[in-house]
């Protein structure tokens, strides 16, 4: 690669060719060409090629805001005038009125959108520039792009880099020394220092490539110590001093330091009353490129060149008003990590904090977490202090993004809720803004709810999540707030509303919720409120509807960027509960692991514990799931709410009754939901009182209101407890519509428990031999008649234990260091207690009763 002794590459610059297309450009007829453009973006270069095409000229420099503007116009005018053959390139800034040296000369004028190369042009530059050097390390042209857009100083300066550290790290030598223009060799060959006014470029090819080889010989060799620290000093002085002159008033600057601009964002702006630069304005400025998906992005070096513009013409209550706008539309066209990255870069938190308290933490959140934790690390506390944040709380924002603690208190204060101020400014606060029906609106009763909840006032955030239902459904209606916001608004009151144990209010909230994030396109909404639908559904004991919404969240969580294991928490609960009424120990087992070995402090313990401890009474360990729950109801008073109350003692009774033991429950069975009639079925069926026991599976079995698991339940006790030594085929076809439509395998242990029916009972419910084998594994505390439950003494058992391991007499007097006479004496009291006659009835019997 031959090079002209001004340093520049013999061959034609990227960009010739379209410019070449112009008919009088090599044809001899124009003697003047007049080059509009800022340094950095290879003016100088292409003015010298040109010259060098039609056989030399003059190169004229304009300095900026030169004082000899006139002078110089007549300087070149005249000089054409007295030399027909003289050529003249002139590069200027648009700071100037040339029209009168245009209007005078016939001149060709070159701007600066036809000097930055396109994607295609700097694949081509860049392959023809490293000469065929293939590295993974090397940036691609589209990532060059991408950063430096087609300005070919800013585009060197990274390849640059790029090529000295991979020749720093592996010895390997460069393409071509001479072709790395590093700073003071070459980069910064463009402006008064490199060609001065009225600079010859007449020398002859031969004296050029002569004038290079001379250049490179006492050139010093290229060293990491040359890298430029900062690639966007190869356009930021020309580019500043450019948008000075030619954006005055910085309608494109202000535009282009959010570095993606899309439909949507040109749109917002418009409706804002806004006239925004169109993209072709930023791209014919260098400002913006469209990138692989189609939109138009600001390139990183040409946002930082144009962020420090900003800084140095800095009109605080203008650029407030334009950049919060900006940032607006920016977070609401979904392009959520660009703007705190633009922020970041020029400092921008009062307007971003602004944004934040109109609602748009919303989609921030749900756009990029992790990235909105750090940004709001980063901002200045003092700030965060002053901005309107404060004065509706940022606790609720804090624990959403990471831990920034600026409102004083904690979980759990013990506090009545008449004697907690913080509690009574919040509400006042929320109650004084509920009649605006907007984001702030929206979240101040957001902190509201989940503060109060936090500080231990169930009660009343679930009156002021109820409260707040409303306010949400005017901002939407109104469109005052986004649907993102309204959904996850009403999410945080529907969990509020399942705290406080209002059930099918709760399930309305939820669904209000997907509704919401189903017509704002919030797969973050949607996901969450299938799986909280899910778990409701589950506790409620309606298998088919859990089944669906379990569905749903599926595949809105696929949508989800962060995946499921973020929102998933609900859902694997959902999961775990219908594993649970399928007798699927193994899958239970497997759903419980994924979760913390011991339920943590996440809202939805109690569901987690519930059924931790059912899956110890299904493994044969009634008494484990009893002692976890007791010791759960011990330590976490204060943080009991009526869900957490509900579902602990509801599993606490389970394994009660699956150990044997039959104490009542402290809650009316009415109070434990679905399962809690049920229960108490069991408990009557397994003290002795069969004809209690019948009458209330009856009453329930018919009772309308009931759910339809319930019904079914009840159904299946109530036939269990009748003794029907056949079941009639009615009975059977009754049994197998009923568990077709929503019945689940659990709920067939009554009637498993008697070994004639099982077969009968299989088969018309078209049991598989794995669900059968489920039924067959599970023990627990049965009904044997009008008989109360043996009492069996501590030597009874311990022979019961030996004989189920089958040891023999002698063994058993061995372990007991008793006489084997004693043994058989207490065997004999064992087989009367238990009606039997024999060892292998002994063993069934106790499995039954609960005694193995």
């Amino acid at each position: 690669m031959s090079f002209s002794q001004d340093g520049t590459a013999a061959s034609a610059p990227p960009t010739w060719d379209r410019f070449a297309t112009r008919p009088r450009v090599l044809d001899g007829s124009t003697r003047l060409l007049l080059v509009l453009a800022p340094k950095g973006s290879g003016r100088m270069r292409f003015a010298r090629h040109w010259l060098r095409t039609l056989g030399g000229g003059i190169l004229e420099y304009s300095p900026p805001a030169n004082r000899h503007h006139a002078e110089l116009v007549a300087s070149i005018h005249s000089r054409l005038q007295n030399d027909a053959r003289l050529r003249i390139a002139l590069v200027a800034l648009p700071d100037q009125d040339w029209s009168e040296l245009q209007d005078r000369i016939d001149c060709e004028t070159v701007e600066l959108a036809e000097l930055l190369l396109d994607r295609a042009e700097v694949g081509t530059w860049l392959a023809a520039r490293r000469g065929g050097l293939e590295d993974a390390s090397l940036p691609t042209a589209d990532a060059l792009y991408d950063l430096a857009g087609g300005w070919r100083n800013a585009l060197e300066a990274l390849d640059n880099r790029a090529l000295i550290a991979l020749s720093s790290r592996t010895g390997a030598p460069l393409p071509d020394a001479a072709t790395l223009d590093l700073p003071g060799h070459g980069i910064n060959a463009d402006g008064p220092g490199a060609a001065a006014a009225s600079t010859t470029a007449a020398a002859s090819t031969a004296a050029a490539s002569t004038s290079t080889r001379r250049s490179a010989a006492r050139r010093p060799p290229v060293a990491a110590t040359a890298l430029p620290t900062d690639p966007v000093e190869a356009v930021v002085t020309g580019l500043r001093t450019w948008l000075r002159a030619a954006d005055p008033d910085r309608r494109l600057a202000r535009m282009a330091f959010l570095p993606v601009l899309d439909d949507s964002v040109w749109r917002m702006l418009a409706d804002g009353g806004q006239a925004p630069p169109s993209c072709r304005e930023l791209q014919a400025a260098g400002l913006a490129v469209t990138g692989l998906d189609g939109n138009v992005r600001t390139p990183k070096v040409i946002r930082q060149a144009v962020v420090r513009s900003l800084r140095t013409t800095h009109d605080a209550g203008q650029d407030h008003a334009w950049v919060r706008m900006v940032l607006d539309a920016g977070i609401a066209a979904g392009h959520g990590r660009e703007v705190l990255d633009a922020v970041e870069e020029h400092h921008w938190w009062k307007p971003l904090l602004d944004v934040l308290a109109a609602g748009r933490w919303a989609e921030l959140l749900a756009q990029n977490p992790v990235r909105l934790r750090r940004a709001m690390e980063r901002a200045p506390r003092a700030l965060l202090r002053e901005s309107s944040l404060a004065a509706v709380g940022v606790e609720l924002l804090a624990a959403l993004m990471g831990g920034v603690d600026l409102v004083a208190g904690g979980h759990g204060t013990g506090e009545g809720y008449r004697e907690d101020a913080a509690a009574a400014r919040l509400t006042e606060l929320a109650e004084g803004l509920a009649h605006q029906a907007d984001g702030l609106a929206l979240t101040v009763g957001l902190v509201e709810v989940y503060t109060l909840r936090h500080r231990g006032h169930v009660k009343e955030a679930a009156d002021r999540a109820a409260a707040l239902r409303p306010v949400i459904r005017a901002a939407d209606d109104s469109a005052a707030a986004s649907r993102l916001l309204c959904g996850m608004v009403e999410g945080e009151c529907a969990l509020q509303l399942l705290l406080a144990g209002r059930d099918r209010e709760a399930f309305e909230a939820f669904r209000s919720c997907l509704s919401y994030g189903l017509r704002g396109n919030a797969p973050q909404v949607t996901s969450a409120a299938a799986a909280h639908l899910a778990l409701i559904t589950a506790m409620d004991g309606d298998s088919e509807q859990t089944r669906q919404w379990l569905r749903l969240y599926g595949l809105q969580a696929a949508l989800l960027p962060w995946g499921e294991p973020v929102m998933g928490r609900a859902a694997r609960l959902a999961r775990a509960q219908l594993a649970f009424e399928a007798l699927d120990i193994e899958e239970l087992g497997r759903i419980l692991a994924e979760l913390p070995p011991l339920p943590d402090h996440h809202t939805l313990w109690p569901a987690h514990a519930s059924l931790a401890a059912r899956h110890q009474v299904l493994t044969g360990s009634p008494m484990g799931g009893y002692g976890l729950i007791s010791s759960l109801q011990q330590a976490r008073k204060s943080a009991a709410n009526p869900l957490a109350v509900r579902l602990l003692e509801a599993a606490k009774w389970f394994a009660a009754l699956s150990a044997g033991r039959f104490d009542p429950p402290r809650l009316r069975p009415e109070e434990l939901g679905a399962e809690g009639p049920l229960l108490d079925i069991w408990l009557k069926a397994a003290t002795g009182d069969l004809e209690a026991a019948t009458a209330r599976a009856r009453a329930l079995a018919w009772q309308e209101g009931a759910s339809a698991r319930s019904r079914f339940g009840a159904r299946v006790m109530q036939i269990a407890l009748e003794g029907h030594r056949e079941l009639p085929p009615e009975v059977l076809r009754e049994l197998a519509g009923n568990h077709r439509s929503g019945g689940a395998l659990i709920d067939l242990l009554g009637l498993w428990q008697t070994p004639a029916h099982r077969g009968a009972v299989g088969d018309a419910l078209g049991l598989a031999p794995e669900e059968r084998a489920r039924l067959d594994a599970i023990w627990y505390t049965r009904w044997r008649g009008q008989s109360p439950r043996p009492q069996l003494t501590t030597r009874e058992l311990a022979v019961l234990a030996g004989i189920a391991r089958g040891l023999g007499r002698a063994e058993l007097a061995a372990q007991e260091h008793v006489s084997v006479n004693t043994v058989k004496a207490q065997a004999a009291s064992l087989y009367r207690k238990l009606g039997v006659s024999s060892r292998e009835e002994a063993v069934q019997a106790a499995r039954e009763w609960g005694f193995l």
